[in-house]
């Protein structure tokens, strides 16, 4: 073989090797999923965003009750947590049961208030919720499927109790409604539960000789809370590429520039994302996203939540995002989502409005509006007013009273406060 011929091979190899590398490259980089994007026009910026096509992709959503209870029977005492991480983790414990009950209920019956307080008081647990929750969605997350004239409610309290043959699902709505459902959920696993949680002296308003009615928890100990810095912490690098994907955009493709107040605008065709310092994301497409513009109301939290979890929820530090409501306008056809924080079971609330709101019309963002807020605890808690003084100081107004953190700026500040329903 001549050395021509054996340069030409080398010169050869090396081409193939540096074709190979520069291939892997732009595969590792994603600027080869931006170029593809570009010149087929979708809109949707990631391979994570196009996998999860609503419904069937699911979502990580967490429940956040404010406050449950469990009684193990009539004569054995309750047991009650409120505004702290106990709730949650009481829910997750009855998440099974709860799943079952939603997912075999029969048609809903009207029942008395008087009813529904005999169905908290006997063997069973019950939840008070932040927001009223859909219970299709909430039948979703818990990974099943509701049918029946229950999936048109919405519940603020849902409550399961055990009779000798069956599982009673009991709920009350935002505007004050009750209704019990029956259902296939066996009892066994229900009581089972309920006897691990040992009383402690938890009552409700209408258990109260100073209060008589409502159904508001009261517990024998003042409520504390942790002493919470707040801090806006912006996103950079990598994790600024997260939120252009959690929107729909790729940073290869989208160019950008800062304005004077230090805004930095993302343009990509049709969408505009606005970075703003204070911690504030604005998101804008100009048109309908392609694929489905129908969809059900689970797919549209569902991809709401990925949005907020996949931005805002990777910096919340101690705080932790919930699902706050859902508006469906008719005329523009399209389903308004709201998130905010929580911090260790208590609601945060912010200056500037929820955490997220997020427009979608079928499962595609047309418009957001995040908030960047991280929450750090600190070993240090303060006292609150008791609860049966607070209650009785809301009940004096028609009211009941609930906890919040009010977000300011640099801290966030524990306070009782009138609930606004």
């Amino acid at each position: 073989m001549t050395k021509q011929r054996l340069r030409d091979w080398g010169r050869r190899a090396l081409i193939v090797l540096l074709l190979v590398s520069a291939l892997l490259l732009l595969r590792r980089t994603g600027y080869a999923s931006g170029i593809r994007q570009m010149l087929s026009g979708a809109q949707q910026g990631s391979e994570q965003t196009e996998a999860l096509p609503g419904d069937m992709a699911g979502a990580d959503i967490t429940v956040l009750p404010l406050a449950v209870t469990v009684c193990a029977g009539e004569s054995a005492g309750r047991f009650g947590a409120a505004f702290d991480e106990t709730a949650g983790e009481v829910f997750r414990r009855f998440s099974l049961e709860l799943g079952e009950a939603l997912g075999s209920a029969d048609s809903p019956a009207p029942m008395t208030a008087e009813d529904l307080h005999a169905a908290m008081s006997t063997c069973g647990v019950c939840f008070r919720f932040a927001t009223p929750l859909p219970l299709q969605l909430l039948a979703g997350w818990l990974g099943t499927d509701m049918s029946g004239g229950a999936t048109a409610h919405s519940a603020v309290l849902v409550c399961l109790s055990a009779t000798e043959t069956e599982t009673v699902l009991s709920y009350q709505t935002p505007e004050g409604d009750t209704y019990r459902c029956a259902t296939a959920a066996k009892p066994d696993g229900l009581r089972t539960k309920t006897a691990e949680y040992p009383p402690n002296d938890a009552i409700y308003s209408w258990e109260s000789e100073a209060l008589g009615e409502g159904e508001s928890l009261l517990l024998p100990q003042a409520p504390v809370c942790a002493d919470t810095k707040s801090a806006v912490v912006l996103p950079a690098g990598t994790e600024r590429d997260a939120l252009l994907r959690a929107v729909g955009m790729n940073s290869f493709v989208a160019s950008s520039y800062t304005e004077s107040d230090g805004t930095v605008v993302y343009v990509n065709e049709e969408t505009t994302l606005r970075l703003n310092p204070t911690g504030t994301v604005f998101f804008r497409r100009a048109a309908s996203p392609e694929g489905r513009t129908e969809g059900t109301l689970r797919a549209a939290v569902n991809s709401a939540w990925r949005v907020a979890e996949g931005s805002i929820g990777l910096y919340c530090g101690d705080g932790r995002l919930y699902f706050s409501g859902a508006e469906y306008n008719e005329s523009q056809q399209t389903c308004t989502v709201l998130l905010d924080y929580m911090v260790r079971g208590i609601p945060v609330r912010l200056a500037d409005g929820h955490a997220a709101e997020i427009v979608l019309r079928g499962e595609g963002v047309i418009q957001a509006r995040l908030q960047y807020r991280q929450f750090q605890c600190a070993e240090t808690q303060t006292e609150l007013l008791p609860y049966l003084q607070a209650a009785a100081i809301a009940a004096a107004r028609g009211r009941t009273a609930e906890i919040v953190c009010v977000d300011a700026g640099d801290a966030t500040q524990c306070m009782w406060v009138i609930a606004d329903g």
